[in-house]
């Protein structure tokens, strides 16, 4: 395998259009016009307790306000423009060197990945190169063969798309396999892995930004993924199996929790409701009251047989219930009376 074609995966992905919301622009396999996919990865972390995670950056922001002036100056400028005050946040994390980790981390995926291409990076850092060298003699180790890198990949499925950072070969499966650098990825981000590289398993497609069209996905194993574990400066590379049909179930509880997150219609205002069932009661109350003796005390025994509640207990269907005996012993007893009704009454208020 050449440079290029590892690298055709990478320079695909730098191409992919994307709405103000960072999703992926896809024409849909079967046609029509392009469309906002949902990111695996934001799918990844619905299920995470980010509690821990939110305390950290609140400490992070808090150091990096403390060695950088000018960006507490800015904060106090920018009080009242959320989207300037949330990059300068973010600017006072990265001031933090909590930046300094995911920055050598990304750093030696893309080294590794360009090692294993045959380009030569012996001008590297010494640390680094020792952590080049553990992850390819891994991949070596184990038999596996890279067939794409950095391919986005679309799931139709749950209308998500990403990308995988490799698929592999293995005698002859394919795998979906997933570098990562940081020191806690692995004891502390294995959900989200597994739901990604589970989605990743079930997508049916490869697209190509640049023309808009898809290609087969190759069959992968949808039982297991790989991680590549190579923390940043260790030397080391640890290859973990990921349960992804573990991973898939996870998915599609998540997009039900998305799902869930989206519904407008768990509440609505019973002001309106409420004042509409006192005034049918009173309505109700007022022919009562227009009946002579007789009439009451018939009334009285209908709405006993009828077991029905007294009307000022009474919900919109008892008093619908109220409303015909009323008409009946109107008629019986020729007592002349037109009710007044919520919309009589909403017509009066005009």
């Amino acid at each position: 395998m050449t440079a290029t074609d590892v690298w055709d995966g990478v320079a695909t992905e730098s191409k992919v259009e994307r709405d103000r919301y960072g999703r992926p622009l896809i024409v849909p396999a079967k046609g029509g016009k392009a469309k906002p996919y949902t990111r695996v990865t934001t799918i990844a972390n619905t299920l995470d307790d980010r509690y821990n995670l939110e305390l950290w950056g609140k400490r992070q922001t808090a150091i990096g306000l403390m060695l950088r002036p000018d960006l507490l100056a800015l904060v106090a400028a920018q009080q009242n423009d959320k989207d300037a005050l949330n990059k300068t946040v973010q600017q006072a994390i990265d001031a933090s060197k909590a930046g300094a980790a995911a920055n050598t981390g990304t750093a030696l995926h893309a080294l590794i990945e360009r090692t294993l291409s045959g380009e030569d990076l012996s001008h590297i850092p010494a640390d680094l190169r020792a952590d080049v060298a553990a992850c390819v003699a891994t991949l070596e180790r184990h038999g596996f063969e890279i067939v794409h890198t950095e391919q986005l990949v679309v799931c139709e499925q749950i209308e998500a798309a990403g990308t995988p950072d490799l698929i592999l070969k293995q005698g002859d499966r394919y795998v979906v396999g997933d570098w990562k650098t940081g020191a806690g990825a692995v004891d502390w981000g294995m959900p989200g892995i597994a739901i990604q590289t589970g989605i990743y398993t079930r997508a049916e497609t490869m697209y190509d930004p640049a023309t808009r069209t898809h290609t087969p996905m190759p069959t992968v194993d949808m039982s297991r993924a790989y991680v590549f574990h190579a923390p940043a400066g260790s030397g080391r590379c640890d290859v973990v199996e990921v349960d992804v049909g573990a991973g898939w179930q996870a998915a599609q509880l998540a997009m039900s929790v998305r799902a869930w997150r989206q519904r407008k219609d768990l509440g609505r205002s019973v002001t309106d409701a409420a004042g509409d069932l006192m005034f049918q009661r009173e309505a109700v109350a007022v022919r009562i009251r227009a009946l002579p003796q007789g009439a009451v005390d018939a009334l009285a025994r209908m709405a006993r047989d009828a077991e029905l509640p007294r009307v000022s207990q009474s919900a919109a269907a008892h008093l619908e219930d109220w409303a015909t005996l009323l008409t009946l012993i109107e008629a019986e007893f020729e007592v002349p009376f037109e009710p007044k009704t919520p919309a009589t009454r909403k017509k009066a208020k005009t």
